[in-house]
């Protein structure tokens, strides 16, 4: 428990592990606030402003839980903060709720942080419920297709994606990259998808995102290439190893030619691909990530609108019946 006894310029909201926020804030007064590490911070007017607020949210129809959190929140920006509020995290809905309250006394800005699935009823069942003043987003589609619906967006930044940018302070790869040096190590980088808590939602994605794991391995096969595959989590954790089910079923792992990411750094992936002919995959944002680099792509669009990251081919193979021959030849082209 922490009790507030001043307030600042900036409040950042976290999670950031990534230090994307806190790094670009160095030099700024700010005041960092990670829901479940920071504990409690309070004083007299947080408390009072807090029951205010729940009074206002209390006209949503949702949880008491939901709504006195959302409360608190809102209290404790009202209270610390003097001129901005800034996150990376794009999907809080106590951050949209503090923002519709707020948003005329204090600039609200957020950070995209991933592909977003605007079509995909899973993550927006209530598009009406964003609330975001300032979106520094990825690029043109998010804004014509968060404009197109019931998601409350002031202002638009289409400046690519901030994590990708930071990455390339931090690699050592990415630099010689730049000066013309790149070491080419793997035929295939393969971007992981974890569909835990997912799968339920849509049947038959875990099937495809399997052919594809299988489609690369084969054709490095055929090519004589090895195959990196960029997981997500890192070695010794409990996520790794329900990630490490998906691919366990369609890819022989304990092949050679087959390598696992060690994910040391959080930059890794990133680092994989430039050392890969080609990258592969169906729904990471590392697809968009890489293809603006320069770096070749392959983005293969199987399953339907909902997983769709909306981009045409040669970028893209779009097929609802994709077969190997079809991926080996889309394959051939980008490479």
């Amino acid at each position: 428990m922490y009790y507030l006894t001043k307030n600042h310029s900036i409040f950042a909201l976290g999670p950031d592990e990534k230090l994307l926020i806190r790094d670009a804030l160095k030099s700024y007064d700010f005041f960092y606030f990670e829901p479940g590490a920071s504990g409690i911070v309070w004083n007299v007017r947080i408390l009072i402003y807090t029951a205010w607020y729940f009074l206002k949210l209390m006209t949503f129809s949702v949880s008491f839980r939901s709504i006195i959190k959302s409360a608190y929140f809102t209290a404790l920006i009202k209270i610390s903060t003097r001129e901005v509020v800034v996150s990376a995290i794009d999907n809080n809905i106590h951050f949209f709720r503090a923002a519709k309250i707020l948003k005329h006394h204090l600039r609200f800005i957020v950070v995209q942080n991933g592909t977003k699935f605007y079509r995909n009823h899973y993550f927006h069942k209530s598009e009406a419920d964003i609330t975001i003043p300032e979106l520094i987003c990825y690029g043109e589609n998010d804004r014509v297709s968060l404009s197109s619906g019931s998601a409350t967006i002031d202002h638009f930044y289409p400046l690519g994606s901030a994590y990708e940018l930071k990455s390339r302070e931090k690699s050592e790869v990415y630099k010689n990259f730049k000066n013309g040096i790149r070491d080419i190590k793997y035929g295939i980088c393969l971007i992981s998808e974890d569909w835990t808590g997912v799968a339920d939602e849509f049947p038959g994605i875990v099937e495809i995102s399997d052919q594809i794991a299988n489609y690369c391995e084969r054709y490095c096969k055929e090519n004589n290439l090895k195959m990196v595959i960029a997981l997500k989590n890192k070695l010794g954790s409990a996520k790794r190893e329900s990630e490490m089910k998906n691919f366990i079923r369609s890819v022989d792992i304990s092949d050679p030619s087959i390598i696992l990411s060690e994910n040391r750094d959080w930059w890794s992936s990133y680092d994989l691909a430039i050392q890969s002919q080609i990258t592969i995959g169906m729904a990471s944002s590392m697809l968009y990530e890489n293809a603006s680099r320069g770096l070749k792509v392959l983005i293969c669009d199987f399953y339907g609108e909902e997983w769709s990251m909306g981009v045409e081919p040669p970028l893209a193979l779009i097929s609802r019946n994709p077969t190997y021959q079809i991926f080996k030849e889309a394959v051939d082209i980008a490479l």
